[in-house]
């Protein structure tokens, strides 16, 4: 048998290095606890049934509802009862937000009757 000197393997380890790997063609599978389409279709239908309401901000959802900072009548004082049924659908809580640049930011919790010009309200996503 004979002996490989360092001269020799040397091309031949850096060869191997300087080789493309094989291309696929075929995308990554995701990571098997990625939820493909949970986060980002809910957030897609919060934008899509309350994405027109005055100065809206999406602040937080989950699979049945959408929180959302708005201002509904500029100066005039609305529940998240009447903000949400001007989406057709439910209140299930309300907040004041702290009147800052934040406006996701919760100041107090008001639940659906507390009534401000502009606040957070937690409303049902409409069964589609």
């Amino acid at each position: 048998m004979r002996a490989l000197t360092a001269a020799a393997v040397l091309p031949l380890l850096v060869a191997g290095c300087l080789e493309a790997p094989p291309q696929s063609s075929a995308p990554p599978p995701p990571p098997p606890d990625a939820d493909i389409d949970g986060d980002a279709g809910t957030v897609a239908l919060c934008e899509a049934f309350f994405g027109t309401a005055p100065d809206y901000l999406l602040c937080g959802w989950d699979e049945i509802s959408c929180t959302f900072y708005l201002r509904l009548r500029d100066g005039i004082d609305f529940t998240c009862v009447e903000a949400c049924a001007e989406f057709g659908t439910e209140c299930l809580d309300g907040y004041a937000d702290t009147d800052q640049d934040d406006h996701c930011e919760i100041d107090t919790h008001d639940g659906c009757g507390g009534e401000h010009e502009d606040q957070i309200c937690v409303c049902l996503l409409p069964q589609t």
